[in-house]
């Protein structure tokens, strides 16, 4: 996985390719496995050097987390605010406090 070349591509917005989708499905939430495997494949072919994805700690997913961190993301992002994006919603003090224990017991 690599870079992403949308600079290359006029910003991402080309007629008659999927540029435009592939952005879209790169900048979405990652907070579970499958959308994981959704990013990776949206940026197949799309990347010249390598990359690393950030899993996200939302509210209801902390059981995801280990899944997550085995599918390979290289850590866990959260906000404890609005983030503004609807699907990455803030977690409160407890939700936080019950995440941060999760990483060390993800396997690796």
């Amino acid at each position: 996985m690599g870079g992403l070349r949308l600079g290359d591509q006029g910003g991402g917005r080309r007629r008659g390719d999927h540029t435009d989708r592939h952005a879209a499905e790169l900048a979405a939430p990652t907070t579970d496995a499958e959308a994981l495997a959704v990013k990776r494949k949206a940026a197949d072919r799309q990347c010249s050097v390598d990359v690393g994805f950030w899993g996200g700690a939302v509210p209801g997913n902390l059981a995801e987390l280990p899944a997550l961190h085995g599918a390979g993301v290289f850590g866990f992002k959260c906000f404890l605010l609005p983030s503004g994006v609807d699907e990455f919603p803030p977690l409160s003090r407890p939700e936080l406090a019950a995440a941060l224990p999760r990483p060390p017991h993800c396997g690796r």
